[in-house]
């Protein structure tokens, strides 16, 4: 997906999709570079708990969102971003059970 530029934010903005049913990761990391989500959504087919982790022994970086069925999660725009990876690192989402969530989130690399 093309990045949008942006004045304040030389490198724009990147996008990418959420679509899995396991423990997986969303972004990968980039040397030297923190991956910064900046806003998130995703929607869960069935009762399952999300969380986001950085890939360095799979650290959380958020607590567990229990989702009901359709349910999910919306984290609107932050400038400053919600949560971020350490360094290098990828960005992990986990989910407690093999249930099918899908969504999008946009992170700049800082």
């Amino acid at each position: 997906m093309p990045e949008i530029y942006r004045p304040e934010i030389p490198s724009g903005i990147l996008y990418a999709p959420i679509e899995t049913a396991s423990s997986s990761t969303l972004v990968l990391g980039v040397a030297g570079k923190r991956i910064v989500v900046l806003s998130l959504w995703a929607v869960a087919s069935n009762i399952v708990q999300m969380k986001f982790q950085t890939s360095t022994g799979a650290v959380d970086l958020t607590g567990p969102a229990y989702d009901a069925q359709f349910g999910g999660i919306v984290l609107g725009f932050n400038a400053g971003g919600w949560f971020q990876t350490a360094v290098g690192d990828s960005l992990l989402i986990n989910l407690s059970s093999g249930i099918p969530v899908g969504g999008s989130l946009s992170y700049i690399l800082v």
